[in-house]
């Protein structure tokens, strides 16, 4: 009768036997707010983790960024090159045929065929300044494909 008092009193606790006893709720607060401080510090450390990346990102845009304007100015440098070596190509083509179809006057011809001894030396001088302008104008060519075949490979 005791028992059955006892029942109707405090009510029959339904727990399984054998298992671990119910969390009280100020336990239960204690171990949520710990998960809570858990988490919050794994948050913190990704959103530092993250604040790195992005300014490693943004350098590593500004960075790509300069070196896309450094191609640009390359590539510009590299067309008015490109430019400026077909233009002696041309010059020292023109020479070239020039000296193909008229010939090339020999020195020795020329001296002979001077009526004078000043005509002869002008002719000499002539000559030689003919000499510099054909080497100048190879020089040049030489110069100006130099570079640009160290860049690409069709120079």
């Amino acid at each position: 009768m005791l028992v059955l008092l006892g029942v109707c009193l405090g009510g029959v606790d339904h727990q399984p036997a054998g298992a671990a006893p119910r969390e009280t709720p100020a336990r239960k607060i204690t171990r949520l707010r710990a998960k809570a401080a858990r988490v919050q510090a794994a948050i913190d450390r990704m959103h530092a983790r993250v604040e790195v990346l992005v300014e490693d990102y943004n350098e590593v845009h500004e960075a790509l960024a300069r070196t896309r304007a450094e191609q640009a100015r390359t590539r510009k440098q590299v067309l008015e090159a490109r430019r400026r070596l077909q233009v002696a190509r041309r010059v020292l083509g023109k020479r070239l045929w020039t000296i193909y179809t008229g010939g090339a006057p020999s020195t020795l011809g020329q001296l002979l065929a001077a009526d004078s001894v000043h005509q002869a030396l002008v002719t000499t001088k002539y000559q030689e300044q003919v000499v510099g302008a054909d080497r100048a104008a190879v020089d040049h060519v030489e110069r100006l494909r130099s570079p640009l075949s160290s860049i690409t490979p069709s120079g």
